[in-house]
């Protein structure tokens, strides 16, 4: 057999290996991923709202002019911090592919990523379940609402919420899955891994490495506070999806990346 062959044949029997030897992961992520989706078709529980409630009276802003949109934060929260990934483990061994597919690194990256994936779908998994549980309403919920108002008795603040609001059924219902902020979560989750991985990489600590290694928190932090601006969360729904996010994050890397796949020196990117 030729020699390129039987490498050829090793690095697709390797691949195969840690497929079958991971399938319960995927299957579960999966089935996580499954429970997101029907979360978002699933009506909150909330049925009852006080209308002059002062935290619920600002204005609506369409999504489509949110500072961050879903479509942009699902490209820096998850798209950028894996192509980072991607990158980094590319740089380690110098863009050579094949290097990446031996049996050693190939399990230390497939671990990175599948942890990364890992982290992504179970904080989406936990947020989508809990905005439907929770149920709070909306800064902007009473804009979403559309009250009627010939239905308001004097003297009485709380009202069923079918009852009183005219507004669009699914901006109603999207109005009450306050907490926890989805993209809080998500960006902390997905960036809070991007800069563990870059601390845990760099040679030497230094006021560059520092700057590239935080940058990313910079980041999830500035897309959590637009969702305050955009009068989408209160403070309490950006806090419990940031510590959702990083809690996450902080438990899957301990548990897919205990640094002992590799040499020490091999793990390290040349920063």
């Amino acid at each position: 057999m030729n020699p390129k062959s039987f490498l050829s044949l090793k690095k697709m029997e390797n691949i195969s290996d840690l497929v079958k030897s991971n399938i319960k992961s995927y299957i579960s992520l999966f089935f996580l991923l499954v429970i997101s989706l029907l979360s978002t078709i699933t009506k909150p529980s909330t049925q009852y709202v006080n209308i002059n409630d002062p935290r619920l009276q600002y204005p609506h802003i369409d999504p489509h002019l949110d500072k961050i949109t879903d479509s942009t934060g699902f490209i820096l929260a998850f798209a950028l911090p894996l192509l980072a990934i991607l990158l980094g483990e590319l740089v380690k061994v110098n863009f050579k592919v094949k290097k990446l597919l031996s049996k050693q690194k190939l399990e230390h990256f497939h671990g990175l990523i599948l942890g990364f994936f890992s982290t992504s779908i179970i904080t989406l998994a936990i947020v989508s379940v809990l905005k439907n549980w929770l149920s709070q309403p909306r800064p902007d919920f009473i804009s979403r609402c559309q009250v009627d108002y010939k239905v308001i008795q004097n003297f009485k603040n709380i009202y069923k919420i079918s009852d009183i609001c005219q507004g669009d059924v699914l901006k109603i219902e999207e109005g009450l899955r306050s907490t926890p902020s989805g993209h809080s979560a998500s960006s902390f989750a997905g960036l809070n891994y991007l800069s563990v991985y870059l601390f845990s990489k760099f040679q030497n600590i230094s006021v560059f490495s520092l700057i590239l290694g935080y940058s990313p928190l910079v980041l999830a932090t500035y897309i959590a506070t637009t969702r305050l601006s955009d009068f989408k969360h209160s403070l309490f729904d950006i806090s419990f999806g940031c510590t959702i996010g990083v809690v996450i994050s902080l438990y899957i890397w301990k548990l897919f990346n205990s640094f002992d796949n590799e040499e020490e020196d091999e793990q390290q990117l040349p920063l």
